[in-house]
C-alpha cells in the first residue's frame, strides 16, 4: 500500500489509523475527499474529512485525527 498513517490524538487508535488510510487509497479520489472508515473496535463506520495536504489530515468520526502519508 505504501502509505504511513498515524493517529493525531488520544482518542484515535492505531488501527482506525489504518482503516483510514485503507479507505483513502481503496477510494482513489482526488483530495480533498470525504472518505468512509470502519474502526475494527467500534465495528461502525465513520465519515471522515481529508484535506489535500502533505501529510493529508483525516478528521471526523468522534474527534477523531488521523495523518496519512500518502507517496506521490
Amino acid at each position: 500500500e505504501g502509505a504511513t498513517a498515524w493517529s493525531g490524538n488520544e482518542v484515535t487508535t492505531c488501527d482506525f489509523a489504518v482503516e483510514t488510510a485503507r479507505a483513502l487509497l481503496a477510494a482513489g479520489a482526488e483530495l480533498p475527499a470525504t472518505i468512509t472508515a470502519t474502526s475494527p473496535v467500534t465495528k461502525q463506520d465513520y465519515r471522515m474529512e481529508c484535506t489535500n495536504t502533505t501529510p493529508v489530515v483525516c478528521r471526523g468520526g468522534t474527534d477523531a485525527l488521523v495523518y496519512v502519508d500518502v507517496p506521490q
